[in-house]
């Protein structure tokens, strides 16, 4: 199962879940309105990141509607619905990632091969990449009084270890050729010159270059020069961890576009192996959080009283529901959710997360132990 296939089965999962148990109450308490903001902001982030476009607006819609003073049970339920069909309807990414976001996947080849390809022959490459394929860059020299026969033969041969994807051909008898294998191979298997080779990439490196994409479409929308950087040194790990990078990663990004960077800036991505787990930082170098900003937000919700916490402490409030030094709500953040959400994820399977602010910028810390476990979310889901 792929990430948007896991992402839409957990998404359906949980909402049927959240919608049986709200037709049992009459009114929403905190904790489970608290956590309803929660599921719907993560949900849609999931779902513009997969180009879901009609689910990322009901999610939104949903967020609006939980805002309400006053729920009536009916219509949330009835929008949940609608949400949980829209998810499971949408086969198709409605929303095409323009040339410019689909080049930053394609870095490892050669700007005169990009050029030349095709919007469907880049779409394939893509889909070689999500499915674990080596993609190679391959030229060949034919004798131009036997090419099609040369050519033919070449075909069959690359036939037998992989799929092609693209013919280029820069001269009457000289071609460039983009196949997937399944297995990394030399240039004396295939008679011909191997130009640019890539192997395929951890589940982790899958899930930062989603990530990335979609940050990156999210600065351009947002009209800001912002340079991401990332650095992976962690191998395929279990797919429930690879999700919950993802669901991290997610929101922590959108976050630092949203309103961790004015105008221009860079946020950087570190992800390592650690002997006892898994280390995670995002980092990025805008104006910081607005701890003054927060410690009235705190106030205002009675979580602090006007002489109390430090400076120092006081950034620990942006993990609470509720809590935003954003003036002003967008499609990407501002609700005081995210944040809040990243915290539970983390802490469900015994991790930690801590977070360092100032004029220079920001930066989340995360461990996330080696034995975390599907047996600690399952407990936590039955709780719940």
């Amino acid at each position: 199962m792929d990430l948007k296939e896991k992402f839409l089965t957990d998404s359906i999962w949980q909402l049927k879940k959240e919608e049986s148990r709200i037709r049992e109450v009459s009114a929403l308490s905190d904790e489970l309105r608290n956590r309803l903001f929660r599921i719907f902001h993560t949900i849609k982030g999931g779902a513009q990141v997969f180009g879901l476009e009609i689910s990322a607006r009901l999610a939104h819609q949903l967020e609006n509607l939980i805002s309400k003073e006053s729920i009536e049970i009916s219509e949330l339920t009835k929008e949940i619905k609608n949400l949980i069909t829209a998810l499971n309807g949408e086969n198709v990414e409605l929303k095409d990632l323009d040339e410019e976001v689909r080049l930053s996947d394609l870095s490892f080849l050669p700007d005169e091969i990009i050029s030349r390809l095709t919007k469907q022959e880049l779409d394939r490459i893509t889909e070689y990449r999500n499915r674990k394929k080596f993609i190679a860059v391959v030229r060949r020299k034919f004798n131009s009084e036997n090419l099609l026969e040369e050519l033919r033969e070449f075909c069959g041969n690359v036939s037998s270890y992989g799929e092609l994807i693209a013919t280029l051909p820069l001269s009457p008898s000289d071609f460039y050729f983009i196949v997937a294998f399944s297995r990394e191979v030399e240039a004396f298997d295939l008679g011909a010159e191997i130009i640019s080779n890539i192997a395929p990439e951890s589940n982790v490196q899958l899930v930062v270059r989603q990530i990335l994409r979609h940050a990156e479409d999210l600065a351009r929308r947002s009209d800001k020069k912002i340079t991401f950087e990332s650095k992976i040194q962690v191998d395929d790990i279990p797919e429930h961890l690879a999700k919950l990078i993802f669901d991290i990663l997610l929101h922590l990004v959108r976050n630092a576009v949203d309103h961790g960077i004015d105008e221009r800036g860079k946020i950087c991505i570190l992800i390592e192996k650690l002997q006892d787990g898994i280390s995670l930082k995002v980092s990025d170098d805008g104006r910081g959080i607005d701890l003054e900003k927060l410690r009235t937000e705190a106030i205002k919700k009675g979580l602090l009283s006007e002489s109390g916490d430090t400076m120092e402490n006081l950034v620990d409030f942006i993990f609470f529901p509720g809590i935003s030094t954003v003036n002003e709500l967008s499609e990407i953040s501002g609700r005081g959710v995210g944040l809040d959400s990243v915290k539970r994820m983390i802490e469900d399977v015994g991790g930690t997360i801590k977070v360092m602010t100032g004029s220079s910028g920001t930066t989340f810390e995360i461990f996330i132990r080696n034995n975390s476990s599907l047996n600690d979310l399952n407990q936590k889901n039955q709780v719940e």
